[in-house]
C-alpha cells in the first residue's frame, strides 16, 4: 500500500501534560548543531534508544560529502549519530539511502538504497534493500536469489524479523524465483542463515498474484508476513475487486488470507492496506477507506483497524478516549509489537481537547485503557505550527515514546532551520545518563556524580545532584553546558563538557577531612528556576560535571564523572 520513493537528486495527551513528558529532535548535527537539510524518522527501536533516520543533511556525522541522502541511527542515549548507508568497510554509499527498520536487538538495520558501491557487484542501478550488521559493520544486500545474483528490479519497502534472520522485502524483480511470470510487484522473503529466498505474496494454493503487491511486515519470528495487494486470486471470492486489501501469510502451513475484514470476516469495500502485525503474528494493524468494517462508520475518511486474528473481531483504534470517530481521517499509523499501543497521523480535531492548529498531528491510543492522547507537542504540552506524521515503526515496546517527523519550528528550541526533521516524543523524562572517566583525587577515590529526580522547567524543586567519593571538608562547584559532551584533558582528567560552560554556586563537600565521606550536592531544579541560565528551558540537554579543590594533588583539585541531562517540563 505504501511506496518510499528516496530522494531524486544526488548533489542537485489532551493539552493538559504531566510534567514527565519531552519531547527531543532526532536529526541533531555535529555539537548540536542543526541539520543543515531535511530529516525523517523512519522507526524507533523496540527499546527506544535508537532512531532510524532518513536524512540529506551534510552535518551528521563527520565526512559526508556523497551529496545524497543517508541512512542514520541516532543513540537518544549517548547522543551519537553514526551512518548505515555505508559499506563493510565504511565508505559511504554513492547514492541515495534511508534506514527503515532495526531487529529487537539493535544489531541489525535494513536500508533501503540506491548506491552501487554498498556490496561489490551491484550493477542493477535500482533500489535495494541491504543488511548493516551494527556490531561487525558488515553490509550485504538480501534482494537477492537464492544464488546471491542481484534482482533485475527495483525494491521500495522491507521488514526484518526480531533476531535478524528474515527480511521481507517487495520487488518488481522478475529473477528472484523461478515461475515469476506476473510483470509486477512481489513480496519476497530472504533467510540470511540459508541464503533462499522465497516469495510469500502467493495464494494459499501457491499461485502468484495477478497484480501488484507491496509493504511487507514480519512478525517476531518471521513465521507471519503481512502486506497489501491488489491481486485478486488470493481469496475467492474477492469482494471488492477494484480495492487493495491487507494480507497475511502464513510460512509454516502455506495459507495467505485476507484480514482488512470486519468482525463476521467480510472483505472492507474500499481500499485497504496493512500498517503492520504483532509479535506474535495474532493482530494486524490496517487502513482501510471501507466504511463496512466497523458499525457505526460515518465520517467518510480513511481509518485504521486492528483485527485480531484469533478472535476474528476487528476494531476501530483512530478515535478519542470516549470512543466516538474522527471528524476527518487517519493517514497512517504504527504499533507497539504487543498491539497494545496504536500511533497514528490524523487531521481531526476531535480526538482530543485543544486541538486548534488545522494540522495533521500524531496521536498514540492505548487499546488497555482506551485513551488517546496527542503525541507531536513540545515538551510544554503546546501543539505544533505545522504537519507532523509518524515513522514507519512509530511506537517503542512500552508505548512511552513514538517517533515522528514535522516541519513544525516549535516542537524544540531553538529550531531555526526552517526543515524537516525527525523528533521522539517520550510520557516519561529519561533518566540522567553518566559518562566520562572521574580523575582519581589524591586518596585514590574516583568522584561519582548521580541526579535522584528528573530535571524540570517548572516543578522548581526534586532533582537532587549528588557528587560522591569526593575528599572531606573540601570547596568545590557544579558547571555545565548546554553544547554537548566532551572529553578535553584537563589538569590529569578531564573536562566533560562542552563549552561555553556555566559555573554554579560554590560548595562545601562536609563529611571528614582526610577521608572520601564528602558529597557535594545541589537540588538541580532550584538552579534552573533561579533564571541564572535562561538556556535551560524544557526539551533542552544540559551535560554537568563537578570540580572541587585537592591541595595534594600535582595540580590541586579533582573532576567528577559527567552526566547527560534532559530537561523535561
Amino acid at each position: 500500500m505504501r511506496t518510499y520513493f528516496l530522494i531524486p537528486v544526488c548533489a542537485a495527551l489532551a493539552a493538559n501534560l504531566g510534567s514527565a513528558q519531552l519531547t527531543q529532535k532526532a536529526s541533531i548535527g555535529l555539537g548540536g548543531a542543526e541539520a543543515d537539510d531535511t530529516s525523517r524518522a523512519w522507526s524507533i527501536s523496540e527499546s527506544g534508544r535508537f532512531v532510524l533516520l532518513g536524512s540529506s543533511a551534510t552535518n551528521l556525522v563527520p565526512g559526508d560529502t556523497n551529496g545524497c541522502a543517508d541512512g542514520f541511527v541516532r543513540d537518544r542515549l549517548s547522543g551519537s549519530t553514526t551512518r548505515v548507508s555505508v559499506d563493510s568497510f565504511g565508505v559511504q554509499g554513492d547514492g541515495n539511502s534511508i534506514a527503515l527498520r532495526m531487529s529487537s536487538d539493535d544489531r541489525y538495520v535494513v536500508v533501503l538504497s540506491s548506491a552501487t558501491n554498498l556490496v561489490v557487484g551491484d550493477t542493477n542501478g535500482v533500489n535495494d534493500v541491504f543488511v548493516h550488521d551494527r556490531q561487525t559493520g558488515q553490509t550485504t544486500r538480501v534482494s537477492v536469489d537464492s544464488s546471491g545474483v542481484e534482482g533485475d528490479g527495483l525494491c521500495n519497502s522491507a521488514a526484518i524479523s526480531s533476531d535478524g534472520r528474515f527480511v521481507a522485502f517487495d520487488s518488481y524483480a522478475s529473477n528472484l524465483v523461478v515461475g515469476d511470470t506476473n510483470n509486477t510487484v512481489d513480496v519476497f522473503l530472504h533467510d540470511r542463515q540459508t541464503g533462499q529466498t522465497t516469495r510469500v505474496s502467493v495464494s494459499t494454493a501457491g499461485a502468484q498474484g495477478n497484480k501488484y503487491s507491496n509493504s511487507p511486515y514480519l512478525s517476531a519470528d518471521g513465521r507471519y508476513v503481512a502486506f497489501w495487494s491488489l491481486s485478486t486470486n488470493f481469496v475467492s471470492p474477492d469482494a471488492n475487486l477494484w480495492d487493495g486489501d491487507a494480507f497475511v501469510h502464513d510460512r509454516l502451513t502455506g495459507v495467505t488470507s485476507v484480514v482488512s475484514v470486519n468482525s463476521n470476516g467480510e472483505q472492507g469495500l474500499g481500499e485497504s492496506g496493512p500498517l503492520g502485525i504483532s509479535a506474535d503474528g495474532r493482530f494486524v494493524l490496517f487502513a482501510s477507506d471501507a466504511k463496512n468494517v466497523v458499525a457505526g462508520d460515518t465520517n467518510h475518511s480513511r481509518d485504521i483497524f486492528l483485527h485480531d486474528r484469533v478472535s476474528g473481531q476487528t476494531t476501530r483504534v483512530n478515535v478519542d478516549s470516549a470512543g466516538a470517530e474522527a471528524t476527518s481521517g487517519a493517514v497512517t499509523g504504527s504499533m507497539s509489537p504487543d498491539a497494545r499501543w496504536i500511533a497514528f497521523e490524523s487531521s481531526a480535531a476531535n480526538l482530543v481537547s485543544g486541538d486548534t492548529n488545522g494540522k495533521y498531528d500524531v496521536f498514540l491510543h492505548d487499546r488497555v485503557s482506551g485513551q488517546t492522547q496527542r503525541m507531536s507537542l513540545d515538551t510544554a504540552g503546546a501543539q505544533s505550527n505545522d504537519h507532523c506524521d509518524i515513522a514507519q515503526a512509530a511506537v517503542t515496546a512500552d508505548g512511552r515514546s513514538v517517533a515522528f517527523s514535522s516541519t513544525a519550528t516549535n516542537l524544540v528550541p531553538g529550531d531555526t532551520n526552517g526543515l524537516g526533521d525527525a523528533f521522539v516524543r517520550s510520557l516519561d523524562c529519561p533518566a540522567a545518563v553518566t559518562y566520562c572517566t572521574a580523575k582519581v583525587n589524591s586518596l585514590g577515590c574516583s568522584p561519582t556524580i548521580t541526579l535522584s529526580g528528573s530535571a524540570s522547567a517548572s516543578s522548581g524543586s526534586g532533582a537532587l545532584l549528588q557528587t560522591t567519593q569526593a575528599l572531606g571538608q573540601k570547596n568545590g562547584v557544579y558547571f555545565h553546558g548546554t553544547q554537548g559532551s566532551a572529553a578535553n584533558p584537563f589538569h590529569g582528567g578531564f573536562v566533560c563538557v562542552q563549552a561555553p560552560l556555566k559555573r554554579h554556586a560554590l560548595l562545601n563537600s562536609g563529611g571528614t577531612g582526610g577521608t572520601c565521606s564528602g558529597v557535594f550536592q545541589e537540588d538541580l531544579n532550584v538552579y534552573i528556576a533561579s533564571g541564572a541560565d535562561p538556556a535551560l528551558v524544557a526539551g533542552i540537554t544540559l551535560h554537568v560535571q563537578s570540580w572541587s579543590r585537592d591541595p595534594a594533588d600535582v595540580f590541586g583539585d579533582s573532576l567528577s564523572d559527567a552526566a547527560r541531562i534532559d530537561v523535561c517540563q
